[in-house]
């Protein structure tokens, strides 16, 4: 509030002021407002230290990352919460974690001053996860992955049983098609294209 960063926070808020912009709000940090108001109540050092330890960072858990950036995670979040924090793509492609320089499950969680290493390449997420994810986001995320495979999965079945089926009873079909051109029956789904009506996709 009173250091460097307050003049450039003061200046670029008046700049956002005169284009009657009010994002510069978003420079108010609830937890350090939270702070500053024990720190008014609080006589005793010891008390205060004591309120920011059960009621700010008992509700969450800070962690590094290789190069350094800090990771801000409610308490309780394992590795999994983590990975999906930094980014999706590194989350799905998972394939290992180390904290603080040793290997660790997926069901690790997270402690204060942690360095977290995630090993990335040729993973991919694993249903046992979403018993691990604690974050909504995270289980959100993987939800959304599994649907997407399992609609891939669907789609990959259709298709060997459709084939199957053509290459099985391909001669009655052509026997007793009510088609004047004759045609051949297809060897791979591509070739269904054009005994499609429309827009209808397979």
């Amino acid at each position: 509030e009173y250091g460097m960063a307050s003049h450039w926070a003061y200046t670029d808020g008046k700049k956002r002021s005169n284009r009657n912009d009010f994002s510069h709000e978003l420079y108010n940090t609830p937890w350090l407002a939270s702070i500053k108001e024990w720190q008014n109540d609080v006589v005793c050092s010891r008390d205060f230290v004591d309120s920011v330890r059960r009621e700010l960072l008992g509700k969450r858990v800070f962690v590094f990352l290789r190069n350094g950036k800090i990771l801000n995670l409610a308490r309780g979040a394992t590795v999994i919460d983590a990975a999906f924090q930094i980014h999706t793509e590194v989350g799905l492609n998972m394939h290992g974690v180390e904290i603080n320089g040793k290997r660790v499950p997926f069901s690790y969680e997270l402690q204060n001053g942690d360095v977290v290493s995630i090993l990335t390449g040729g993973g991919k997420p694993e249903v046992d996860w979403m018993r691990f994810a604690k974050s909504r986001s995270t289980r959100s995320k993987l939800r959304s992955y599994f649907r997407t495979k399992q609609r891939e999965s669907l789609c990959e079945a259709g298709q060997i049983l459709f084939m199957d089926f053509l290459s099985t009873h391909g001669d009655v079909i052509i026997e007793s098609s009510f088609l004047e051109e004759p045609f051949e029956i297809p060897t791979d789904v591509t070739g269904i294209f054009p005994f499609l009506p429309g827009k209808t996709r397979y």
